[in-house]
């Protein structure tokens, strides 16, 4: 981290005690930011601007509005591009293209999973109107097909559809 970071830092650690910007806060920001440039979402002009206006005006909710903007703007745009069919699912064209025959049951699995990759396998379950059993044998099939992983704890965890 820079000077100048570090000095914006104190500043608002000065005029506002309760709300105090810890370098590891700064970083986690950071990381959010990078990893949106990555997928085309926002400039680092507009980036370093709100962070600016924060840190100028001792109000990091400009900057936390500027964050939340453009989650919402990169969640739009996800699902455009999902209900258009410009993004499909990856797991499921995996599958075809390597010459594995997914059952209907292990596509909707992969369909859920795509949407959400989060779930439960109980919701899975719950969704899909069918046994936990059958989810999990399912589940464990994909894996042993290197289509699905799991990354994670268990309720904390997310599922990743490999291509």
């Amino acid at each position: 981290m820079n000077k100048e970071n570090n000095k914006n830092i104190d500043k608002m650690e000065k005029y506002m005690p309760i709300f105090t910007i810890t370098p590891e806060i700064l970083n986690f920001a950071y990381e959010i930011a990078a990893d949106l440039e990555r997928i085309d979402i926002i400039r680092e002009k507009e980036y370093y601007r709100a962070l600016r206006r924060s840190t100028h005006h001792n109000d990091s909710g400009i900057f936390a509005q500027f964050m939340l903007s453009v989650i919402k703007q990169a969640t739009a745009e996800f699902k455009e591009k999902y209900n258009t069919g410009e993004i499909t699912n990856a797991g499921v064209n995996a599958g075809v293209n390597a010459g594995v025959k997914l059952s209907k049951t292990q596509e909707k699995i992969i369909a859920l999973i795509a949407k959400n990759n989060n779930i439960s396998q109980s919701d899975i379950a719950i969704k899909m109107k069918i046994d936990k059993s059958t989810v999990y044998r399912n589940v464990e099939k994909l894996k042993q097909m290197k289509i699905l992983e799991r990354k994670g704890a268990d309720k904390k965890g997310i599922w990743i559809i490999n291509n």
